[in-house]
């Protein structure tokens, strides 16, 4: 279950390297057009043009101005992934049908004298376990909307490794089997592509 995952290698995306890159090249070609400056190179038949010190000292405005927004941005955008973060942590909490759910998988599977390890399949094949089922379902279907923001960087991973490690390990863990079952294509419920993120989350936070 876990190679599968495992060969497509997913990455946490970083919006903030969107705005290092473009400083980054906009610092290269100012510091290229320095080079051309005191070498007096001729590229393509251009010669470098003559400057004085007030369009010296435009050009280096220009590219201080850049570097202070692309500074400001990146602390902005800190800030807004970190709240956004909390948002949608303390909307889960708020929500009653879902912490009606968690409450009932707790119980039944987390709390004092609960049977250890994963769930077997004869018991989340049975039609009886339906509704307990559907209540695993649906904290792995949330856990895998959490991994999905994480991969595209639209929360902030340190706050929530910190809030979530371990429940997303132990439900992986006690729910291996099913998850396992539901990606398995043969069986018709879900496919390879079921709880990926998940699974791709929960062993980058064992390794971490």
């Amino acid at each position: 279950m876990q190679s599968n995952v495992n060969k497509k290698k997913f990455r946490v995306a970083q919006p903030a390297k969107v705005l290092l890159t473009f400083f980054s090249f906009v610092l290269t070609i100012f510091l290229l057009f320095v080079v051309w400056q005191l070498n007096h190179w001729i590229i393509f038949g251009i010669s470098a043009p003559t400057l004085n010190t007030q369009n010296w000292l435009f050009l280096i405005g220009v590219v201080a101005g850049i570097a202070g927004w692309v500074c400001s941005s990146f602390v902005t955008m800190r800030n807004s992934i970190k709240q956004h973060t909390v948002s949608i942590y303390i909307q889960s909490r708020l929500s009653s049908p879902y912490a009606e759910i968690s409450k009932r998988v707790n119980l039944k599977h987390f709390s004092i004298g609960c049977v250890p390890g994963p769930i077997p399949r004869e018991v989340f094949a049975n039609p009886e376990n339906a509704e307990m089922m559907h209540d695993i379902n649906m904290v792995l279907n949330y856990f895998e909307f959490i991994a999905v923001g994480l991969r595209h960087g639209d929360l902030d991973e340190s706050m929530l490794k910190k809030i979530m490690r371990s429940m997303i390990t132990n439900m992986c863990s006690k729910a291996s089997l099913y998850i396992e079952f539901v990606r398995n294509k043969e069986n018709g419920i879900g496919g390879e592509h079921s709880f990926e993120h998940l699974l791709w989350l929960n062993e980058r936070w064992k390794t971490l």
